[in-house]
C-alpha cells in the first residue's frame, strides 16, 4: 500500500493563479481617473507600522530678494502632524476536503474565488468615495478621516481658499448652463489659493492642466453635454463647446456610488492629490494563504481547507488644496 503525501490539488493552485490575474486586471481596468485624483500604491516608511505620521508645512519659508547687508530671511519649520492607520482587509474560503478530492466543489469554487477578487479590487474605490462623499460604513472605514489641518475634506472654513474655503454653493444640475457656471467658478476659486505670505499656491500649469470631474450617474447626459457636445446654431455647422475647446483635458467620472446633486473637481496635475491610499510595502498588494491539514489543526480535525486572502492598507487625506466641492 503506497503512502501518499497530502497536496493541494492542481485545480486549487490554478484557482489560486486566477486570483492573482483577475484581481490585477481589475485594478487596472480603469486606472486612469483614479489616479488622477487619489495617490495609489504609496507605501509606509516605517517598518512593521501599525500607523504612519504624515506633515503639512503650515508656513512655507518665502523666497525674497537678499539685499546686500541685510540678514537673511529665515522660515520655521511650522507644521502639523497626523496619523493614518494601516488597516487589515481580508476574506477567505473554508470547502470540504472530501469534495474537493472527489472534484464536486466544481464552478461554485471558481465563482467565489472570483467574487472575493472583484470585491478585493474595489476597496480602493469605495473607501475613495467614502472619504469624498463623507459617508459611513462599517465594512470599510471605521471614521471619515479630516485634512491636515484637521478640517473636513471640504470645509468653508479653510483660509487658504479665502473667505468661503473650497466649497462652492452650486446653481443646480437642471441645466447645462448651470454646471458651466458652476464649473467657472470652481477654476475661479481654485486660481484663488494663496499660502500665508499671500503668494498663490498653484502653478499655472496645474491650473491649465487636467481636470477630473466627479458626479452622479444620474447626471450623466447633462454632463456630458456641457462638456462634450457641439453647439448646434441655426444655419452653422456644429460650433465647438467652449469647455472641450478650452479645456480639453477634463476627464469626466460619473458614479453610481455618489447621490443627490453635489459634484467635485480636482487638479489632476497638482502634485500633491487629497486623497491618498497608504499600502504596507512587503505585502506586495494582496496575500494568499491556503491552509491544509498540513498546517492547521483545525483542518485536519474537521477534514476542510481554507483560502485565505488578506492585505494592509489605510486611506487619508493631505491639504486638500486641489479641489473644490460644488454643493447644491
Amino acid at each position: 500500500m503506497a503512502i501518499n503525501v497530502s497536496v493541494p490539488s492542481t485545480r486549487i493552485k490554478g484557482l489560486m493563479n486566477t486570483f492573482a490575474n483577475v484581481f490585477t486586471n481589475r485594478l487596472n481596468t480603469d486606472p486612469d481617473r483614479e489616479r488622477l485624483s487619489m495617490v495609489m500604491g504609496f507605501h509606509p516608511s516605517k517598518n512593521n507600522a501599525r500607523d504612519e505620521t504624515f506633515y503639512f508645512l503650515t508656513d512655507p519659508p518665502p523666497f525674497t530678494r537678499w539685499d546686500e547687508g541685510e540678514p537673511r530671511v529665515l522660515g520655521a519649520l511650522s507644521d502639523v502632524n497626523w496619523n493614518v492607520p494601516i488597516l487589515k482587509w481580508e476574506s477567505g474560503l473554508q470547502w470540504r476536503r472530501i469534495d474537493e478530492e472527489d472534484d464536486l466543489t466544481g464552478g461554485r469554487l471558481k465563482q467565489a474565488v472570483l467574487s472575493i477578487a472583484n470585491k478585493a479590487s474595489l476597496v480602493d474605490i469605495e473607501s475613495f468615495f467614502q472619504i469624498l462623499s463623507g459617508g459611513t460604513d462599517p465594512d470599510r472605514l471605521t471614521a471619515v478621516p479630516t485634512a491636515a489641518d484637521g478640517l473636513a475634506l471640504y470645509s468653508s472654513s479653510r483660509t487658504l481658499f479665502g473667505t468661503a474655503g473650497n466649497i462652492i454653493s452650486g446653481s443646480g444640475v437642471q441645466s447645462v448652463a448651470q454646471i458651466k457656471a458652476d464649473f467657472f467658478e470652481c477654476l475661479e476659486r481654485l486660481h484663488g489659493v494663496k499660502d500665508t505670505h499671500g503668494d498663490f499656491y498653484h502653478p499655472d500649469a496645474a491650473l491649465d492642466g487636467r481636470i477630473v470631474v466627479i458626479f452622479p450617474q444620474a447626471h450623466r447626459e447633462r454632463f456630458f453635454e456641457a462638456f462634450e457636445a457641439k453647439i448646434i446654431r441655426q444655419g452653422e455647422a456644429g460650433v465647438e463647446n467652449i469647455l472641450s475647446t478650452l479645456f480639453g483635458n477634463v476627464t469626466l467620472w460619473p458614479t453610481p456610488r455618489l447621490s443627490g446633486d453635489d459634484w467635485y473637481l480636482f487638479l489632476a496635475d497638482f502634485p500633491e492629490k487629497p486623497i491618498f491610499a497608504l499600502e504596507r510595502s512587503d505585502l506586495g498588494g494582496i496575500e494568499q494563504i491556503l491552509v491544509t491539514e498540513d498546517t492547521s489543526d483545525y483542518c485536519r480535525t474537521n477534514d476542510v481547507r481554507q483560502l485565505l486572502f488578506r492585505m494592509r492598507k489605510g486611506y487619508g487625506c493631505s491639504m486638500p488644496l486641489a479641489t473644490v466641492k460644488v454643493d447644491n
